[in-house]
């Protein structure tokens, strides 16, 4: 029995006159090339005949000689169906069916229409149960029927809403839904716009965008008969905002347009919408009259990040000050089901891989005491937060520019310049005012200058120049503005590089795989283990961990199966070094979401700041999934090969 892939292969082959390589039916086909290799062996063990004719060669690839009889085989396969996805497009695919379908889609179905095995289906509906989980929604299994999404109204709007923004964001042209017919989104769009102009109420594009996919989910539901309700109590409040009156104005469009009746309720959903899209960060609501609950939930988020990556920030006022203005709105719009997308994403996750897996590791506590799900792009967000709190700590210590002030004779143009640049840059240390005849390449060797600021021109010098008029000007703020710039950026690189590396601190001989312990105190200690034995710490340090680990829970448990353990304390260290430790098998550390936990890495620093480097480098492996697969693939081999390659970056 030929899979559909395996048709579509022969089908391919039969049309070419040459070689094919299996390196391009893999990439063709979005498979491994060991994947296309077992379905060629499969083909020519269900296809035995001399009139077909398979020739593989190494170096070339493969050609099919086919018969009449093979060719009927694969004639249903239409190229309209030759259609691949990778992981995530099959991620994004199922989601997109279950949340269309109003009935429960088996297995076998969702195999047949993405072409792949039903043992890959099911791998990929564990990893969607997880990503409804953090949504607060249920992969429910009807018997003998297949799945479907249970949950809250709300919640699967806006997680329906997600994964359609997600999917159509790179489209410049509308979608066109098949649930909704033809069509429908520029009406539904069109729509809207009359009851805003109406209504004289305006909304950021992107707002416009997820009220139209709501409104279309509303359409298709009511279409099938599905009853859309909401709570009284939650009714009744939201029809006291002005934000309802505009709803109805909009409902009412909507059904004119359509021609149809929508229940009460759905101007409920509509106006959620809205307050979540007008929510501003200067408004305060009815959630957050009271602050004392986000303030200390703040406080004792930033307590554990601080624990965890080594950086005090639970004091920084203005990074909590920061936050509490911040979360406010943001709380608010992910409560009303309001997509808050960050531009920055990428760049951040690349400027910022630890502190974007501190927060990770520690954002349930928000999520938790709100009842909200944080997405990528909010967890961005904190980061800048963070991040800009590490760099203020950083930039404070030492970031001042040493310059030194040029004129022709050293007074008057000079010395109102001087006046000047200490009223717009007092942050600036100004050496002193010199003539240029002054200026001796012995002065160099007696000053640490940093900066050469000018009103004359000059000759190249050792350190940078700027030339400036003695009024210092926009264009000459702009340019000192660069500088100063240029300046905080490398100091901050060098604070955030500075430090031993990886294998400098975690040795061959302080890894240890396939270790037994039944209990996570055993696990603790087993991890520890290793640095005691080699004097990095005495065997109080194993105790104190557990203490903590008993204090403030399993915060120290970061990501799925992994562990990062350590204490706060440095009485019980006498030098730095890291442990990894691989339980042959896994155990529950109490976290909701990532146990059990499988790897478990000790981290003994002498100071606040003497590890950073190395756990930066550390974090390049645990978030990286092909580094972690050759981790579990590979065993200590391969985590001695990822740790020799991090500790380059």
């Amino acid at each position: 029995m030929l899979t559909p892939r395996q048709k579509r292969i022969i089908k391919y082959l039969t049309q070419q006159e040459d070689f094919t390589s299996v390196r391009f039916l893999a990439e063709m086909f979005n498979v491994s090339d060991r994947t296309i290799q077992y379905d060629l062996e499969h083909i020519e063990d269900a296809i035995q005949r001399p009139e077909v004719r398979i020739t593989r060669n190494k170096g070339k690839g493969v050609i099919v000689r086919a018969d009449d009889e093979l060719l009927g085989i694969v004639s249903d396969v239409t190229e309209e169906h030759l259609k691949y996805y990778s992981a995530e497009e099959r991620f994004e695919q199922i989601l997109l069916m279950l949340f269309e379908s109003l009935n429960p889609i088996s297995s076998g179905k969702l195999s047949a229409d993405l072409n792949v095995t039903r043992r890959t289906i099911v791998d990929d509906l564990k990893s969607i149960h997880q990503w409804l989980k953090r949504r607060k929604l249920e992969l429910n299994y009807v018997r003998n029927k297949g799945f479907n999404i249970k949950g809250d109204e709300q919640k699967f709007r806006e997680s329906y809403v997600e994964i359609l923004i997600q999917h159509y964001r790179h489209i410049e042209t509308l979608p066109h839904l098949k649930y909704v017919g033809k069509n429908s989104l520029p009406k539904i769009y069109e729509a809207i716009e009359n009851g805003l102009n109406k209504a004289n109420y305006s909304l950021m594009q992107s707002s416009i965008d997820g009220l139209v996919f709501h409104i279309a989910i509303s359409l298709h539901r009511l279409r099938n008969d599905y009853e859309i309700v909401m709570p009284r109590e939650e009714f009744k409040k939201l029809s006291e905002k002005k934000e309802f009156e505009i709803a109805a104005i909009l409902q009412q469009e909507i059904e004119q347009t359509f021609n149809l009746r929508l229940p009460v309720s759905e101007t409920g959903y509509i106006a959620l919408h809205l307050l979540g899209a007008r929510q501003s960060f200067n408004e305060k609501t009815v959630e957050f009259e009271e602050d004392d609950v986000l303030k200390s939930t703040i406080i004792y988020f930033l307590r554990n990040i601080t624990q965890q990556i080594g950086v005090t920030i639970d004091k920084d006022k203005e990074l909590i000050q920061g936050l509490l203005v911040h979360l406010r709105p943001a709380i608010y719009r992910m409560k009303y089901g309001f997509r808050n997308d960050n531009p920055l994403l990428g760049e951040i996750n690349d400027r910022y891989p630890d502190i974007i897996y501190a927060i990770e590791a520690n954002i349930h506590l928000l999520e938790d005491t709100f009842e909200v799900t944080f997405s990528k792009d909010e967890v961005a967000f904190i980061a800048i937060h963070v991040g800009s709190s590490i760099e203020r700590k950083n930039i404070s210590r030492n970031t001042d520019l040493n310059i030194v002030l040029i004129c022709g004779s050293g007074i008057g143009t000079s010395q109102l310049l001087k006046t000047r640049i200490e009223s717009y840059y007092p942050e600036l240390n100004i050496i002193e005012v010199l003539s240029l005849s002054k200026l001796e390449p012995s002065y160099f060797e007696r000053h640490d200058l940093d900066l050469i600021i000018s009103t004359i021109q000059m000759e190249e010098q050792p350190v940078k120049m700027i030339n400036v008029s003695p009024f210092l000007d926009s264009n000459d703020r702009s340019k000192l503005n660069s500088a100063i710039n240029s300046h905080r950026e490398t100091v901050v690189q060098k604070t955030m590089e500075l430090g031993p590396v990886l294998n400098q601190l975690m040795h061959a001989e302080h890894i240890r795989w396939n270790v037994s312990a039944d209990t996570w105190k055993k696990a603790i200690s087993k991890t520890v283990e290793p640095l005691i034995e080699d004097s990095i710490v005495q065997p109080e340090y194993a105790d104190e961990i557990i203490r903590q680990f008993n204090i403030h829970g399993p915060y120290m448990v970061i990501g799925s199966q992994i562990a990062l353990i350590h204490a706060s304390s440095f009485n019980y260290v006498n030098q730095t070094g890291y442990s990894f430790v691989s339980l042959d098998e896994p155990v529950r550390f109490g976290h909701e979401d990532y146990d059990p936990v499988r790897y478990i890495i000790c981290l003994a620093t002498t100071s606040p700041k003497i590890h950073l480097n190395a756990l930066r480098q550390l974090s390049f492996i645990l978030m990286d999934k092909v580094r972690m697969e050759r981790v579990k693939n590979h065993g200590k081999p391969g985590l001695i090969e990822n740790i020799n390659e991090v500790s380059k970056l």
